[in-house]
């Protein structure tokens, strides 16, 4: 039996995970009404989501799939913002 290997075992895409810790975050903002941090913490984690996509790309990564999601929940991210954003009056 052979523990030994040639390559390293793959890691997981970093950028994805904090991309999935921002969006969660962005949700916290935005019900706590500070809608305009919560908008910007939604597109930081759309950023981070599509650096997380990129760096899974590479040789020995694997996320792509956490990439996706966390795109998904930081675009989710942006309509309790933006409903937060219409309570205090200032889209309307």
């Amino acid at each position: 039996m052979n523990r030994y290997r040639l390559q390293p075992p793959p890691r997981l895409a970093i950028p994805a995970i904090a991309a999935i810790v921002v969006a969660v975050g962005s949700y916290a903002l935005s019900f706590a009404g500070h809608w305009a941090w919560g908008i910007v913490a939604a597109l930081v984690g759309i950023l981070l989501g599509i650096f997380g996509l990129i760096w899974a790309a590479l040789p020995e990564r694997r996320g792509a799939i956490l990439g996706l999601f966390a795109i998904l929940l930081s675009v989710l991210a942006l309509i309790p913002a933006i409903f937060a954003m219409m309570g205090r009056g200032l889209l309307s």
